[in-house]
């Protein structure tokens, strides 16, 4: 046997033991469990023709003479009747010469079938085993199925052939073929059932070497009882031609910039052009299952597509959607997916699909950047309160924002082409209109003011703009206009206008009925207008002041003496060139100037001198008013006068108070001393008690007269406070010794309360702090009739130099009303006029307690109820000892 294609005989002597000698050429051991013919209709599948030439050609036959004729190789396959004869299940007695075992061959030999519905390979029928090495055997790609399930093998050229998945050794032929198994299984079924051959055509699967299309022929194989329990498939070869257009059509579609694709009915690739792997960085495997090919497509978009193929499937039409891909650098990029579907054309079933994807990433972002910026405009455009339209080239209007019906009350389809001067006052319609036909035929822009009317009715003022937009060609393709209500603005204008004229007569009321002269000027100083004062105070009439200088009517030497005060502009026009801008100068200049009259007398005067200005802020003249100060300067001096007579009078008053205090301290003295005397002897009772009069009238004397001296020398300055060293608890023991007879014979409570960390020794004026505190007390006794009376005294700050007390008085008596407590503070006042006759008392020693506490820098406050009692307290600072 060669390899080289041609036909030659062979001599095989073919018997059933083993053993024979070899005189006869070549012996072949055969399965006894076939007969010759068995073995003759193998051959005959393989392509081979057989003669006999033994007469005894039966199953019982112990040997038999063959020559094998039209042997045949091809493919470079070894001679296909050694390998038929020499095949997996000869076991140790190989023939003569015989190579070494197939690939294919081991696999199927080591193969543990036990573990399958065949069962172990030594217990296989002889037809089963035949069947395997006819497939063996065979140089063209085989697969044989065999049993219910159509359990799988496929001979080496298959395998050499077909991907993994396709060529599986022992898996049913649903599952190595489960892409084509639509279209195998029925044809299948069909030839097991009829025993009849069947062909395949155009197999969903490619060659990983030549991508070529492939049949498939399938024949019946039998059992010995002669049932079908099995198919051999043979894979045929396309024609060259068709071969080269494929070749022709794949490089065509490698060259295009889409992406190609194939996929089978349910959606597996089968195939993509080049332009896949240049744009995903990765090749797809054919028939690779819809999951493989989802990790290109981005995670939002699987669902939907997938959603598409599925309905896209079952109606049996064109399968078309966008989404996005990811390409080899991870950037998404949008696709547009279309495919075809392709069907059988005897029975209709779908096979395939083709299709092809486009990238339209770059549209799709140009797509969707003008869907955002028509969204967002349309959106602006419904937002903004104005009112907006867009015109045909004619002025028909055929588009409004929605605020139009949301303003005017219209439908949309009602104010479109004409329908919106419905909405338009009828007494504004003709002018609207004929400016409109005016701005078409100029083609220019648009503006004009008129009402329209509101959904509730009311006409309100808008101002209308509408501007041209142009084509390439220049001329108009549409007109954009937009309303604003500007009816507030326009009422508050016609209400403005009303003011201003009514303002306007008001300023004139004012200038014409003030006593004050005003006179305006231009920027050179010349008068153009003065009021009836200033024609009564310069005694110069209106029809004489226009046009003179107002500079007359002042003394240049005074406005210049005091430039300083005055406008830069009005300096400049005094002394042209000398006037200093640099300075920072107020807006208004006020000051005392002399004024002369047309007839040459000369009056002082209050004069006020301002700028005139523009709307820009510029200067457009001078504004003056003056009032005459001579009836002022009369008072003034007047006024003096009688200060200095007033200030005689009270510094003679101050010193005849104190000459007279101190003349009847004298008297009362010994008024007070002798009835103190007498109060000591036996005397009748009437007499002790007239005495007891004159003792207490004396004393109440006396201190009236201290309180006047005090207050004498408070307000004329001559009391002086003094600094030396005393001790505060001391103090405050003192006072309460004063007043406690005073309150035991009141049957009041007298209590002393002084804080712990109260200062030892401070420096001020002991005197003056004991009279404070001695004042109050003694009011507090005075008019307190039941209860109690405190002294308190407690720091506020106690550290350093300095320590602030707080001394609080504190009462159950008749307490002083909220509108009197602004009044107890004055000389000679008490909180009810009736206090003196029942109580005593001059009213000056509130008013002495608030001059010594301003006098010590301190506070003095007070807090009462009328019938609940009072509390004043003092805020003293002392230098800490």
């Amino acid at each position: 046997m060669t390899s080289s294609g041609t036909a030659r005989e062979g001599v095989y002597r073919i018997g059933h033991r083993a053993g024979f000698g070899s005189r006869f050429g070549r012996w072949l051991r055969l399965a006894s469990s076939l007969s010759l013919e068995s073995w003759f209709q193998h051959f005959s599948a393989l392509g081979v023709s057989v003669r006999c030439t033994a007469s005894r050609a039966s199953r019982t036959s112990d040997e038999v003479r063959v020559v094998l004729a039209d042997v045949t190789t091809s493919m470079g396959q070894r001679d296909p009747v050694r390998s038929l004869c020499e095949g997996w299940f000869m076991g140790a007695g190989q023939a003569d010469g015989a190579a070494a075992p197939e690939v294919m061959a081991d696999r199927v030999s080591a193969y543990a079938w036990d573990t399958t519905p065949l069962g172990a390979a030594q217990t296989w029928p002889a037809s089963l085993r035949a069947a395997v090495a006819q497939c063996l055997a065979s140089g063209r790609p085989c697969l044989l199925w065999w049993g219910a399930k159509l359990l799988q093998i496929a001979n080496d050229a298959a395998c050499a052939l077909l991907d993994a998945q396709h060529a599986a050794l022992a898996v049913p032929a649903a599952t190595a073929w489960h892409e084509a198994w639509v279209q195998l299984a029925p044809l299948l079924e069909r030839v097991m059932r009829t025993s009849e051959p069947a062909v395949a055509r155009e197999l969903p699967l490619v060659s990983p070497e030549t991508a070529q299309p492939w049949s498939l022929s399938l024949v019946p194989l039998h059992d010995e009882a002669g049932r079908a329990v099995g198919v051999l498939g043979t894979l045929l070869e396309a024609t060259t031609l068709a071969y080269e257009r494929r070749q022709q059509l794949r490089l065509m579609a490698d060259a295009v910039p889409q992406i190609l694709w194939i996929a089978n009915a349910e959606g597996a690739t089968l195939y993509v052009n080049q332009r896949w792997t240049e744009y995903a960085g990765s090749p797809i495997d054919p028939a690779s299952s819809l999951a493989d090919v989802a990790r290109f497509i981005h995670p939002d978009d699987v669902g939907p597509s997938a959603a598409v193929f599925d309905q896209a499937r079952r109606e049996g039409r064109f399968y078309e959607t966008e989404m996005r891909l990811r390409s080899a650098a991870g950037q998404w990029r949008w696709f547009l997916v279309r495919a075809a579907p392709y069907r059988d054309p005897d029975s209709g079933q779908l096979l395939r699909w083709f299709g092809v994807s486009v990238d339209i990433h770059d549209r799709h972002l140009a797509e969707q950047a003008l869907r955002e910026s028509e969204a967002r405009f349309r959106a602006i455009a419904d937002l903004v309160p104005d009112l907006l339209w867009s015109n045909d080239a004619s002025g028909r209007v055929e588009w409004f924002n929605r605020r139009w019906s949301e303003y005017t009350g219209q439908e949309m389809n009602e104010a479109l082409g004409q329908g919106w001067l419905e909405a338009i006052h009828p007494d504004d319609r003709p002018v609207t209109l004929k400016c409109w036909r005016q701005t078409l035929q100029a083609q220019a822009c648009f503006v004009a003011e008129h009402r329209i009317r509101r959904h509730d009715g009311a006409w309100r003022w808008h101002l209308l703009r509408s501007e041209p937009s142009l084509d390439t060609a220049g001329h108009v393709s549409r007109w954009f206009g937009s309303a604003i209500d500007v009816h507030d603005q326009y009422c508050a204008q016609q209400l403005l206008e009303q003011r201003v004229q009514q303002r306007t007569a008001e300023l004139r009321a004012i200038l014409d009925t003030a006593a004050s002269a005003i006179v305006a000027t231009d920027r050179t100083g010349h008068i153009t207008m003065l009021n009836p004062a200033a024609e009564r105070m310069l005694a110069l009439p209106t029809a004489q002041a226009q046009g003179r200088s107002m500079l007359e009517f002042l003394l240049a030497e005074e406005l210049r003496f005091d430039a300083h005060w005055l406008p830069v502009e009005l300096v400049e026009l005094l002394t042209p060139g000398a006037a200093d801008k640099s300075g920072d100068r107020r807006a208004r200049h006020r000051g005392e100037f002399t004024c002369v009259r047309t007839d040459g007398t000369r009056f002082p005067a209050l004069s006020s001198f301002g700028l005139l200005r523009d709307t820009q802020g510029e200067a457009t003249g001078f504004i003056v008013s003056f009032t005459d100060l001579s009836g002022r300067k009369a008072m003034e001096e007047m006024l003096r006068q009688r200060t200095r007579e007033a200030e005689a009078a009270s510094q003679a008053k101050s010193a005849f108070l104190a000459h007279m205090s101190h003349e009847f301290r004298t008297p009362l003295n010994a008024v007070i001393g002798l009835s103190e005397l007498l109060l000591q002897r036996e005397l009748p009772r009437d007499v002790s008690r007239f005495i007891g009069h004159i003792h207490q009238a004396g004393e109440q004397l006396l201190a009236l007269t201290n309180d006047v001296l005090d207050l004498s020398r408070i307000e004329s300055g001559v009391m002086q406070l003094e600094e030396a060293v005393f001790e505060p608890l001391a103090l405050l023991d003192a006072v309460c010794t004063l007043v406690r007879p005073q309150a035991d014979a009141k049957g009041l409570s007298l209590q002393l309360e002084a804080a712990p960390d109260l200062p030892a020794r401070l420096v001020g004026d002991a005197l003056r702090l004991k009279q404070v505190l001695l004042n109050l007390l003694s009011n507090a006794v005075k008019f307190t009739h039941a209860g109690f009376v405190a002294l308190r005294a407690a720091p506020l700050t106690h550290g350093g130099t300095h320590a602030t007390l707080r001394f609080e008085v504190q009462d159950t008596g008749i307490g002083i009303a909220v509108e009197a407590q602004v009044h107890v503070f004055e000389p000679f006042i008490q909180a009810d006029g009736s206090t003196t006759r029942r109580f005593g008392g001059s009213g000056l020693g509130l008013s002495i307690v608030r001059s010594l506490v301003d006098m010590m820098d301190g506070q003095l406050a007070l807090e009462s109820q009328p019938g609940k009692g009072s509390t004043f307290s003092v805020t003293l600072s002392f230098p800490i000892a």
